[in-house]
């Protein structure tokens, strides 16, 4: 005897959100008045990866899957031998068919006059099967005789949900406040009530990754302020979001999981590429959450400040990666009009069997304040010693120097400095 089990069995539902995938364990429960050998898992959405479905609470012997995705040809299979009608609106014609072949082409035998028809002109009309055409994913499970009451716990993936962090960031004198959000958009092609879950950050090795789904649908948000608690799992961190949840398809779900933690904050101004303007740059420590140092998943950032009719400005945005706690972050504001570079080289010289290159930084700042700017200067050349520089500077690895370079208020500064390379002779011997 068969069994069905449809969403309205489901006791419970937990979802785990990775990067490209989503596992999926539901809690169904089971009643027959009678012996059962045969379970019809129902309900299920239609992105389910169907390798990955797997039952436990019932011994399961043999199991098979239909997708409840139909196209012409897969519907026009399931008539080969039966009798189809082809009406013609315009000619005011309508003959019966016996199908005999349904694809690349469409091939059948007129009853009447047992002519070959092929591929023909009109509209096809199929007899009406309940059976023929299924109307939801689902699994055939044989399985070692039931009855009574019990449950089950349903395991399998799914593609179509994704999540990513974002934050709003208010600057107030020198603190932000910050806010987040976990993001959930759910394309999956089925709806999860009453569900807890959790989210994954992480990359985890998968033998074929599933295939992304075109998000498309209705955006709409609402706001839950709930917690949210890391913890670890293997080699990624797990975000359990603190509720009880409810997901519809195509539906965009913000839950707030940060109000407003505070953190002292620097605004960076740095110098690259030789750019002739500065980039702007916002830098914190992740030392938020409380005890817990909570680390911060990936997302976008917003910043804003108070102006002086204490109306908050949007300042730029950026997006971060995943950052462990107590680390620093940095987030890319935008350029500085007022804070200008003008670069080249100055010399390059021969002398003793090296190369002398001599650099100029000329940098203007028409701010009413006091700066400091970070100047990154890359060498190319593999091999090379400093001889001198105006300014104070760190090597920040084999080819990469940053410079300190602070400047009064509507002051010009000019940061100059040389270093030597092997000449063509000598690239083969040490300094």
């Amino acid at each position: 005897m068969e069994l069905q089990s449809g969403k309205a069995s489901r006791k419970s539902v937990e979802l785990t959100i990775y990067n490209d995938f989503t596992a999926v364990r539901e809690v169904r429960g089971l009643h027959a008045d009678s012996e059962i050998d045969c379970l019809a898992i129902k309900g299920l959405p239609a992105g389910i990866e169907a390798e990955s479905f797997f039952i436990k609470g019932a011994a399961v012997l043999e199991q098979d899957y239909q997708d409840g995705i139909m196209d012409k040809n897969r519907l026009l299979k399931k008539y080969v031998g039966g009798l189809v009608t082809i009406r013609n609106a315009e000619a005011g014609s309508e003959i019966k068919v016996r199908l005999l072949k349904a694809e690349p082409d469409f091939i059948g035998e007129i009853m009447e006059t047992g002519e070959i028809l092929i591929n023909p002109a009109g509209d096809l009309i199929l007899p009406a099967s309940a059976e023929v055409v299924p109307s939801e994913s689902a699994f055939f499970c044989r399985v070692e005789p039931l009855q009574g009451d019990a449950e089950i716990e349903l395991y399998y993936f799914v593609s179509g949900l994704s999540w990513e962090a974002n934050y709003i960031a208010e600057l107030e004198g020198d603190e932000l406040l910050l806010n987040g959000w976990i993001t959930i958009r759910n394309y999956i092609g089925a709806d999860f009530d009453n569900c807890r879950i959790k989210a994954v950050a992480g990359i985890f090795n998968r033998v074929e990754a599933a295939s992304p789904l075109q998000e498309i649908g209705r955006h709409s948000a609402k706001n839950f302020s709930h917690e949210l608690k890391p913890a670890s799992f293997s080699e990624g961190i797990v975000y359990s979001l603190d509720g009880i949840f409810s997901l519809e398809e195509s539906v965009l779900k913000q839950v707030k999981f940060l109000r407003g933690q505070r953190a002292g904050f620097q605004k960076i101004y740095r110098i690259e590429n030789r750019n002739m303007n500065a980039s702007v740059q916002l830098q914190f420590i992740s030392a938020v959450g409380g005890e817990a140092h909570m680390p911060l998943p990936a997302g976008t950032i917003k910043v804003y400040r108070r102006s002086n009719e204490e109306e908050l400005e949007f300042i730029g945005e950026d997006r971060i990666s995943h950052t462990a706690a107590k680390r620093k972050i940095s987030v890319m504001l935008g350029e500085a009009f007022d804070l200008t570079n003008e670069s080249f080289e100055k010399s390059r010289n021969l002398t003793g069997g090296f190369e002398y290159v001599t650099f100029i930084y000329k940098i203007k700042n028409t701010k009413t304040e006091n700066v400091a700017v970070l100047v990154e200067h890359v060498i190319s050349d593999p091999i090379w010693e400093m001889e001198s520089s105006t300014h104070d500077y760190e090597v920040k690895n084999a080819h990469t120097l940053e410079f300190h370079v602070r400047m009064g208020a509507d002051r010009t500064v000019e940061l100059e400095f040389t270093y030597k390379v092997k000449g063509e002779k000598e690239k083969n011997s040490g300094f």
